[in-house]
């Protein structure tokens, strides 16, 4: 913004206006959003005229513009509430919908303010409709415009909204961000001398998902680190199509990135037209305001399995048997995994390849179907079914509840020569589960062709420089 200019910024918590959420019912309410869009407008316009301003250049910059910038929180949230996981499709369909609501709600509720209290004091309407941004609003809003002005030049914006998200919005996900973690610890100062204190604080959406269904998540709850940073970028460009002010949307780089991973970062932004593009690497430098855990070394406990984890099933066969490969998750991640004979195919994949893992009692664990009402398929199965080695499958649960990459667990599978195919087989189960852009470490994770750094895609280790590719 040019000099003397202010910032009369509100946000609409997004997340409030769910129905029905985490159902197959849940709907955004479109109807409402608007009547709060408008209100938030009128809000605003009015700050500008009772705001006791520091310099009389600010206030007449101010009053000559009426430069407003209403914008909203939560967006993350509302995927979630809605059952969406942040960057597919489906949440970039809502997304343009939310903005483009946003958008025109907010240029006809200025433009009815217009005729209600008067225009901007520099308002051209030749010279304002002939705006790029402003060619883009439906022709009937422009037509409006024309006939009763504008009372601001320019009315949306999207703030960081850090602490509004933490307060106003009991912490719900802030500005078009994803949420950052389902929960974290955050330091507190009591006021007295230094003394501060800790208390656990839980995401808004994942709050209220625990109270009505426990602490077992499905996968559509994704965080920040569980999103593919391309997709990332997709959301902001859908998104900042409908803002006339800027955006702001900081990027949470996967650690390991390298400068050439970066570098089609920053080009694939540029090349969908993004007005900024902001960047945090966690292996830089400087300290992040919000971190997931220390960058050095640590051993931790694995995290309490509780009774019931959902869980992912496949079929593999070894020397003409069939076996199940059943996968469990906690909060979207790896925890465990179990290999057992399944000489029947007693499972049929095509209508269940997801299901519920329950631990019954210490070494016990049934196979639970849910399709409105609850089967049990396989009763305590880990006693029943053969495992061809249970060992392999114990050792490997633990690493992934320990936090062990899964490429780092793939890579051993398939690296000793005294490995069986059965082994290779689990590999390529489990391979599937590597995050698209995560950097190869293991082997030292270089194109043996011309040298460059190599990532997953796809679950093969490539080279984004020169094109070599090997599927593990």
């Amino acid at each position: 913004m040019p000099p003397y200019s202010l910032c009369c910024l509100s946000a609409v918590n997004l997340s409030r206006f769910v129905s029905h959420p985490f159902t197959g019912s849940a709907a955004f309410d479109f109807s409402a959003f608007k009547e709060t869009v408008s209100a938030g407008v009128r809000f605003l316009d009015n700050v500008l005229d009772r705001t006791a301003y520091p310099l009389d250049k600010i206030r007449e910059f101010s009053r000559q513009w009426r430069r407003i910038g209403l914008g909203i929180t939560g967006l993350g949230d509302v995927f979630i509430m809605m059952g969406m996981k942040y960057g597919e499709k489906e949440s970039l369909d809502l997304a343009e919908e939310i903005f483009r609501t946003l958008r025109d709600t907010s240029y006809e509720a200025s433009s009815d303010l217009a005729a209600e209290k008067g225009s901007f004091p520099a308002f051209d309407a030749d010279k304002f409709l002939s705006a790029n941004f402003v060619k883009t609003l439906p022709e009937e809003l422009r037509e409006k415009i024309r006939r009763q002005g504008m009372r601001n030049i320019q009315l949306n914006t999207i703030a960081p909204t850090g602490t509004t998200s933490l307060s106003v919005g009991q912490n719900c996900s802030s500005g078009i961000e994803p949420v950052f973690s389902l929960s974290f610890k955050r330091t507190i100062r009591t006021g007295i001398g230094d003394e501060t204190r800790q208390e656990e604080v839980f995401d808004c959406a994942y709050q209220l998902y625990r109270e009505q269904f426990g602490i077992d998540v499905p996968d559509y709850f994704v965080t920040t680190m569980d999103i593919d940073p391309y997709k990332s970028i997709d959301l902001q460009a859908v998104c900042q199509k409908y803002i006339d002010h800027s955006i702001s949307k900081t990027l949470n780089l996967p650690p390991g990135t390298t400068f050439g991973e970066y570098k089609r970062l920053f080009l694939y932004a540029y090349d969908k037209g993004l007005k900024g593009f902001t960047t945090f690497n966690p292996d830089g430098s400087m300290k992040g305001i919000l971190e997931y855990r220390d960058q050095t070394i640590r051993r931790v406990s694995a995290p309490e399995r509780p009774a019931d984890l959902p869980c992912d099933i496949h079929r593999i066969t070894h020397r003409g048997k069939s076996f199940i490969v059943i996968l469990g998750f906690l909060h979207s991640s790896l925890y465990e995994i179990f290999v057992i004979d399944d000489p029947k195919e007693s499972i049929d994949l095509e209508a269940h390849d997801k299901g519920i893992v329950r631990k019954v009692e210490r070494g016990r664990y049934d196979l639970i179907f849910k399709n409105g009402t609850e089967t049990t398929k396989l009763k305590d199965f880990t006693r029943t079914y053969n495992s061809p080695d249970s060992s392999l499958a114990r050792f490997i649960s633990m690493a992934l509840r320990h936090g062990t990459p899964i490429s780092y667990v793939v890579d051993q599978l398939t690296k000793d020569t005294n490995f069986a195919d059965f082994e290779r087989s689990v590999s390529r189960v489990l391979k599937n589960y590597i995050k698209d852009g995560e950097e190869v470490i293991a082997g030292g994770g270089e194109c043996p062709e011309c040298g460059a750094k190599l990532t997953y895609r796809d679950g093969c280790i490539t080279c984004m420089e020169c094109g070599y590719s090997k599927c593990v």
